[in-house]
C-alpha cells in the first residue's frame, strides 16, 4: 500500500515525493527525479527506462510499452536478418522455425508454433531427462518441476528455479531431537559448600567435611542434587 501523504516530508527514503493530487507518496513526479537516462512514468510514480523509442538507443531501438524496457524488436518487421522473427519471450531477433524440421542441427529441435523460434520443447514428451521431465511453458525448456504434484519426494517446487525441494526436516524434535529432550548427561556441578563435619542429610547432599562432589546429573534433563557422600554423609 502507498504511504499517503500531503507533503514530502511525510513520505518514506523509498519513494520520497508526494503526488498531492493522488494523495500518496512516489518515485518520481517528473523526469528530473529519476537521475541520469531515467524517465519518470506520471501514471504509476514510478522511473522507467524509457516511455518511447525516442529514449533507446541504436542496439536497443525500441521502447516495450509493458515493461518500459528498451528492446531489439517488438514485431517481426523489426528483425532485419534473413529467417529472423522477433521472439515474444525475449524481444529479441532471432532465427525463425515452421516445424520442427527447421530446428534440425540446432541446440533446441522442437519450433513453438506460438513463438515460432527453436525450444528445447513442446510438450512433456520432449523431456527424457533423468530428472528434468517437465516443459516449461512458453520458456520450452525441460524442468523438474512446474507445480508441487510434480515432485514425488513429498517436496514443494521452487517456482524461480522449478526444481524440488525437500521439506524441513528436525533435528531435535518431540522424542527424536539430538541432545533434544533426553539429555546425555546434565550439569555436574563441582565444588559446593565447605561444611565441618558434615549434617547427616535424607536422601539429600551430604557434607563430608570438604567439597561436595557431584552437582546435578541429568539422564534426559536435570536430576535432583547427588552428594558423592550419598545420603549417609557424615562421619
Amino acid at each position: 500500500m502507498p504511504t499517503s501523504c500531503m507533503s514530502d516530508a511525510m513520505c518514506p527514503r523509498t519513494t520520497p515525493y508526494c503526488d498531492t493530487a493522488a494523495g500518496h507518496c512516489v518515485s518520481c513526479l517528473g523526469d528530473t527525479n529519476c537521475g541520469m537516462n531515467g524517465h519518470c512514468d506520471t501514471a504509476t510514480g514510478a522511473c522507467v527506462q524509457c516511455l518511447a523509442d525516442t529514449d533507446c538507443g541504436m542496439t536497443a531501438p525500441y521502447c516495450s510499452t509493458t515493461s518500459h524496457r528498451c528492446v531489439q524488436c517488438l514485431a517481426t518487421a523489426n528483425c532485419t536478418g534473413m529467417g529472423q522473427v522477433c521472439d515474444s519471450l525475449t524481444d529479441r531477433c532471432v532465427a525463425g522455425c515452421t516445424s520442427d524440421m527447421s530446428c534440425m542441427g540446432r541446440g533446441a529441435t522442437h519450433c513453438s508454433t506460438t513463438r515460432m523460434v527453436c525450444v528445447q520443447c513442446t510438450s512433456d514428451a520432449n523431456c527424457m531427462g533423468a530428472t528434468a521431465t517437465h516443459c516449461l511453458d512458453p520458456n520450452g525448456t525441460c524442468v523438474q518441476c512446474i507445480a508441487d504434484a510434480d515432485c514425488t519426494n513429498g517436496g514443494t517446487c521452487d517456482t524461480t528455479f522449478h526444481i524440488c525441494r525437500r521439506g524441513m526436516m528436525g533435528t531435535g524434535g518431540t522424542g527424536g531431537g539430538m541432545a533434544g529432550a533426553t539429555g546425555a548427561g546434565g550439569r555436574m556441578g563441582f565444588g559446593g559448600m565447605v561444611g565441618v563435619g558434615g549434617r547427616r542429610a535424607t536422601g539429600g547432599a551430604a557434607n563430608t567435611g570438604g567439597f561436595s562432589f557431584g552437582g546435578r546429573r541429568g539422564t534426559g534433563g536435570a536430576a535432583g542434587a547427588v552428594g558423592a557422600g550419598g545420603a549417609g554423609g557424615g562421619p
